[in-house]
């Protein structure tokens, strides 16, 4: 996995909530099918992982 295969950090917080749309066009584009719900929380669960193991500066945090 890339920097380029990352989700953008500030839509992690979406993830978190649970929301599907805005990441249906990322998941296109690595060839993703988020309609089967296995899939959705294969990549949810990964995405908000690595989201947690970024530094706090880089998830828009104040503390830089």
């Amino acid at each position: 996995m890339t920097h380029d295969d990352l989700i953008p950090l500030d839509m992690a917080a979406g993830l978190e909530a649970g929301y599907q749309k805005p990441y249906r066009g990322w998941a296109l584009k690595h060839e993703l099918d988020l309609n089967h719900l296995i899939a959705w929380e294969m990549f949810r669960h990964e995405m908000l992982y690595i989201a947690s193991l970024m530094p706090y500066s880089l998830l828009g945090g104040d503390d830089a």
